[in-house]
């Protein structure tokens, strides 16, 4: 099995502008729609996950498709074998063979779970279709809602503006019945004995005048 080959984006479509070519280190013949961003930072996991998606398109059987539990467990141990095979270049030719053999042997079985699998992934995007368009709707019923609320808010907010402006019109100006002005004598307190009366001033002679 070659090696694995890692390159930058921009390496690759300058590379295989054609779509295929040669790797620069091995000479090994390459076609650029086998090269995958990678997702995880360590790059055996990284395979091992991208071998793991090939194995289990061929090995697609289910637990259903056995008599006993033991053949299914043995079933699932043999997939893992394989991966773990092809992951870490373990007798990788023999494996290989092993897997277009099996291919052969359950061609039928493996395209009826494919279409299983198909069908039963259409069922869940159909799901999955429906649930977003029910949460669509409640998320415009509840937009609607809260809009009619605060328009409803609006409307009452205005009809009591105008009822209190109706009220302050319609009240009649409070007349003021007390006088504008009323004389008050000066008062004067002097602290001492009262002052005599003008007239009194004059018959004591206290008040003379002078020509």
């Amino acid at each position: 099995m070659s090696s694995v080959q890692y390159l930058c984006e921009s390496c690759v479509e300058l590379l295989f502008v054609r779509g295929s070519g040669n790797c620069q280190e091995c000479g090994t013949a390459l076609r650029k729609n086998n090269f995958r961003v990678q997702l995880f930072e360590d790059p055996t996991v990284d395979k091992e996950v991208e071998i793991r998606k090939k194995v289990l398109k061929i090995y697609n059987k289910r637990e259903e498709d056995f008599c006993t539990l033991k053949e299914y467990n043995d079933f699932l141990e043999e997939v893992e074998d394989i991966v773990n095979n092809l992951t870490n270049n373990i007798d990788v030719e023999n494996t290989k063979r092993k897997m277009e053999q099996y291919q052969k042997d359950n061609k039928d079985i493996i395209y009826r779970n494919k279409l299983k699998l198909s069908r039963e992934q259409e069922d869940l995007e159909e799901a999955l279709e429906f649930e977003r368009q029910e949460s669509d709707q409640r998320r415009m019923l509840l937009l609607k809602e809260e809009q009619m609320q605060q328009l409803a808010k609006k409307k009452n907010k205005k009809a009591l503006i105008d009822d209190l402006g109706q009220q302050i019109s319609l009240q009649p100006m409070p007349r003021i019945e007390e006088a504008l002005y009323v004389y008050q004598p000066l008062q004067i307190e002097t602290y001492g004995p009262k002052v005599p009366e003008y007239e009194l001033l004059g018959k004591q002679g206290y008040l003379i005048f002078g020509y």
